[in-house]
């Protein structure tokens, strides 16, 4: 009898045990599903040359951020180049292979108010004109090289650490006349 109700004890535990693996698998499961669909990517992001270059400073670029959801996307401007003046170091910029230290402004910020965000409809595309100079001192003669640093989390390129993008890893080039 004390064996056959250790029998019954040990079947429970194992059966119980059976049951949690088999809830922790649907629970991985979906929290792979969950991940997967946050790494949807709606959201294109770059930079290109200003339209009108002759009117323009040297070091002005066009950042353009493109919907490419089939429906509208909520994009928080904070520490994006959409947020003027900046207030992040969103750009990687470059002078004979040497990064140019950033010297804009850096802000800590709480919970962001609705006026914080934009909305893209679907198909959208946002482009905003950014003075690399008003952020790095560009001002020594020679060519520099810009490119988007946007923080990577699980792999995905996020702004703002909230909203995954495709950022376009091409550099553009100007060049400070003597």
């Amino acid at each position: 009898m004390t064996l056959n109700l250790l029998w019954k004890v040990l079947a429970l535990l194992v059966l119980g045990a059976c049951t949690a693996c088999s809830s922790a698998g649907q629970s991985v499961a979906t929290q792979i599903e969950a991940r997967e669909n946050m790494a949807t990517t709606w959201l294109n992001a770059g930079i290109k040359t200003p339209p009108d270059t002759d009117a323009l400073p040297q070091s002005v670029v066009t950042f353009y951020v493109s919907n490419t959801a089939s429906s509208e996307v909520q994009v928080l401007i904070w520490n994006t180049p959409l947020e003027n003046p900046l207030s992040a170091d969103v750009f990687l910029v470059t002078k004979a292979g040497e990064p140019v230290p950033y010297t804009g402004r850096k802000v800590k910020r709480g919970k962001p108010l609705p006026e914080h965000y934009i909305t893209l409809a679907a198909g959208e595309t946002r482009e905003v004109l950014v003075d690399i100079a008003r952020y790095h001192d560009v001002t020594s003669p020679g060519p520099y090289s810009v490119t988007l640093k946007f923080p990577e989390i699980d792999g995905v390129s996020q702004l703002n650490q909230m909203t995954s993008a495709r950022v376009d890893p091409h550099a553009l080039t100007f060049t400070i006349a003597d």
